[in-house]
């Protein structure tokens, strides 16, 4: 004969009447299960009606703190599959009108099914038998009794009688704690993202005559014969007149038997350009040995004018997205492996993005999670030209000078104009 088990809940501290209640019901099977008759207990479950109902605090990886909802005969628990793996998003059917659950655990890759009329669970390869007595049916749902949660799911179900609390220990990322993560993740990816925006200029640039600069060189000897030879390039560059200067330089040193020393030093090339920031018309001016643009691109010496932008251009403008998902999914929006944008989809499953897209190729990946840890991947590339013209921008190049391979005079002018998102003409 059993004796009363000294796990019956004791705090000193208030607790709620329902967990008062919930004691005294259990304190008194205990009871009368240690002091019943030895006679043996039937295989057939007891009727639902003369079950005790025994809620359980449940706590789970810092993102569920809840109520977990069982029943007790006198020998063992019957946890409710709906409480449990509603709590852990996990994905759940119960069809009453064919004594069945369905669904898939953790990912759509690993689908189970819990025949109670064949007393079969199915979870990919593995298969568990059980009988009638493994299970309580009710008008709320199924409760299975604690032990078969660990053979399908690998799930261990601890429970502490004295403080009416439950522990989980399992294996597998639960689809609520990928959730939590993903909510984690996502602040950090938004600090890093480079859709941020430079830092504010605070302060005017100075301009000076002649500053600062910068000189690369290569030297080069090799002997020819008896006859030494050297070579010698400089390319530099620096602040005049408020502008950027570019120079090539180049020299070369030879003895020759014939014609004796020789040597020479010539300038290869230069570029001189100033830039303003605060004249929309005329963002840059250039003289020196340059190259056009137009129909046929010509080196030429002499000067250019435009109104480009003289940063280097990163966003070329937003483009609408509309993603047809499910209702109440998450929808991740991610350009170029950056997170820039979460949603839910609304009660049709639709939802709207503006995606700021980047000159050349953009690649676009759509992330979708349902609720009970659905997950759909998609992604799609948008290329845009580096000629590409924002809508309602107009740009103009005047180039004018001498062609460097001939005598003659150059002088030639583009337009670009932004139509359309998807239309530049120039």
């Amino acid at each position: 004969m059993s004796t009363i088990p000294d796990r019956i809940p004791t705090r000193s501290h208030p607790v709620s009447l329902r967990q008062r209640l919930t004691r005294a019901s259990l304190a008194l099977v205990y009871l009368l299960v240690g002091f019943g008759s030895d006679e043996v207990v039937a295989q057939e479950a007891q009727p639902a009606d003369d079950l005790m109902e025994v809620f359980w605090e449940f706590r789970y990886s810092g993102g569920v703190n809840t109520v977990i909802e069982s029943r007790y005969d006198g020998q063992r628990f019957y946890i409710s599959m709906g409480d449990l793996f509603g709590a852990l998003q996990v994905n759940i059917v119960q069809e009453p009108s064919q004594n069945m659950v369905h669904g898939f655990f953790v990912d759509t890759s690993r689908p189970y099914e819990i025949d109670f009329n064949a007393g079969r669970m199915l979870l990919g390869n593995t298969e568990i038998r059980f009988d009638s007595t493994d299970f309580v049916r009710e008008e709320l749902g199924y409760f299975l009794e604690l032990s078969l949660y660990e053979p399908l799911f690998d799930m261990t179900i601890t429970l502490d009688e004295r403080n009416l609390s439950m522990s989980l220990t399992t294996p597998d990322e639960m689809p609520v704690v990928a959730e939590a993560r993903r909510r984690a993740n996502r602040v950090i990816r938004e600090e890093q993202t480079f859709l941020q925006r430079n830092a504010p200029l605070l302060f005017d640039r100075d301009r000076s005559v002649a500053s600062g600069g910068v000189v690369g060189y290569r030297m080069s000897t090799q002997m020819t014969g008896t006859s030494p030879r050297a070579s010698l390039n400089l390319r530099g560059g620096g602040e005049l007149l408020g502008g950027d200067l570019e120079l090539g330089l180049s020299g070369n040193y030879a003895t020759v038997v014939t014609s004796g020393e020789s040597f020479n030093f010539d300038v290869d090339s230069w570029r001189w350009r100033y830039v303003t920031r605060n004249l929309p018309a005329l963002r840059q001016a250039q003289v020196g040995e340059l190259s056009s643009d137009g129909l046929r691109s010509f080196s030429y010496r002499g000067a250019r004018i435009s109104n480009d932008p003289v940063d280097v251009q990163r966003f070329f403008g937003s483009y609408p997205m509309r993603i047809e998902s499910e209702p109440g999914w998450e929808v991740e929006i991610y350009l170029n492996n950056q997170l820039i944008d979460v949603q839910q989809s609304d009660a049709t499953g639709v939802v709207n993005f503006s995606v700021p897209i980047t000159y050349g190729s953009t690649s676009v990946t759509v992330r979708e999670y349902g609720p009970t840890g659905e997950y759909r991947e998609s992604q799609r590339r948008i290329q845009v030209p580096f000629t590409f013209v924002p809508p309602g921008e107009v740009r103009y190049n005047l180039f004018a000078g001498q062609a460097l391979n001939g005598d003659r005079e150059l002088v030639q002018a583009t337009t670009s104009i932004g139509i359309t998102s998807w239309l530049t003409a120039k």
